[in-house]
């Protein structure tokens, strides 16, 4: 049988690079999207590291020059501006992705998708996601982020029922997975979820916390080294390192500016962490914070590095891993240590105690 993965985020690549490095029956080749520029750095590396039977490469000029403007949109920017204007942004938005939906049908990519027997995405919004969708090519939709899946934010929900609706009355493709083009959804846990899956795809649970267990030493270390390679990590690994891992809280309009989450995150290190261990930095990937610049003590992760990748090798030794909310700090307990997550993902930003005082 023969897979592909097309991975454009740094999440679904680690899940890919799991199900690659555990399946050794079946062909597993990679098509590496750079929806962020960073990832193409890690061609080459991925290339070497011998996981991938080929490894592809496409540029994905549309979705950066396109699709991301209009991709974070927050609703809460109609606030301070007047109401017209608002509509207005929305309205431009909405269009922005019809053009793209329609351009992104004829994409000429590096390898032939559909001579695949399965193939696997992530269930973001995407020109690649487009592709899939308009040429009715049958995927499974890996989880972009841990847990996303239950994540009740009510401007996304509205946003995933407005363009399933759109789906039905065949409008435009749906997104998040909400698309005819998608037959399984992959969620780390088959419950809570945030939104009915539609009745054409299967869910199906995979976990990757689960799935890394399965892998030799070798195999974790391989991974490992695949973004060390990639990246570099200027870590002492005779120290003991505290990690934070940063949530994009500026950008999602959880605090008030940029400098109020360096000020929130400065005042995390200083209450929770060690002085006796040195500190580690991995920021999310959308979060635009320049950590090195303003925690010049610290060592800073590539914002490209998945979290849970931190964890692989038995040369880092880390003590405590402090979160607002990331999910991915709880990946951290099977290597035992100390998980610190200060609020539930879940919580509305006016409700998290730990951000008052940074909101004004």
């Amino acid at each position: 049988m023969k897979k592909l993965y097309i991975c454009d985020y740094p999440y679904p690549l680690y899940e890919a690079l799991i199900k690659a490095s555990a399946d050794h029956k079946n062909q597993s080749d990679l098509l590496l999207a750079d929806s962020f520029p960073e990832l193409g750095q890690m061609l080459e590396a991925l290339r070497r590291s011998g996981i991938f039977q080929n490894v592809y490469y496409f540029d994905d000029e549309l979705y950066r020059t396109r699709l991301c403007k209009v991709m974070y949109y927050n609703f809460k920017q109609i606030k301070g501006r007047s109401f017209f204007r608002g509509i207005w942004s929305l309205l431009h938005a909405f269009w922005v992705v019809m053009c793209c939906q329609g351009k992104a049908k004829n994409l000429t990519l590096p390898v032939a998708v559909s001579g695949y027997d399965e193939v696997f995405y992530s269930d973001r919004l995407s020109t690649l996601m487009f592709y899939l969708n308009k040429n009715n090519i049958p995927y499974t939709a890996m989880q972009h982020a841990k847990n996303v899946w239950q994540i009740k934010a009510p401007s996304e929900i509205l946003k995933i029922k407005t363009f399933l609706l759109l789906e039905r009355l065949h409008i435009c493709c749906g997104i998040n997975a909400y698309s005819k083009a998608c037959r399984k959804i992959e969620v780390s846990e088959n419950k809570n979820l945030s939104c009915r899956p539609p009745k054409w795809a299967q869910i199906v649970e995979w976990d990757a916390d689960q799935a890394i267990t399965a892998l030799s030493e070798a195999e974790k270390e391989r991974i490992f080294r695949v973004y060390e390679d990639s990246f570099g990590m200027s870590v002492d690994y005779s120290r003991t390192y505290d990690l934070l891992l940063t949530n994009p809280l500026a950008g999602d309009s959880f605090v008030s500016s940029e400098q109020a989450q360096i000020r929130f995150y400065r005042d995390t290190i200083q209450k929770y962490f060690s002085s006796a261990h040195g500190v580690l930095i991995k920021p999310h990937p959308r979060d635009k914070v320049d950590y090195a610049k303003h925690f010049p003590g610290c060592v800073v992760v590539d914002k490209m590095i998945s979290s849970e990748i931190l964890m692989l090798s038995s040369q880092l030794h880390l003590g405590k891993v402090c979160t607002l909310f990331s999910s991915s700090a709880n990946a951290f307990r099977r290597i035992n240590a100390d998980i610190l997550i200060l609020e539930d993902f879940r919580t509305s930003p006016e409700q998290m105690e730990s951000l008052k005082g940074y909101r004004s």
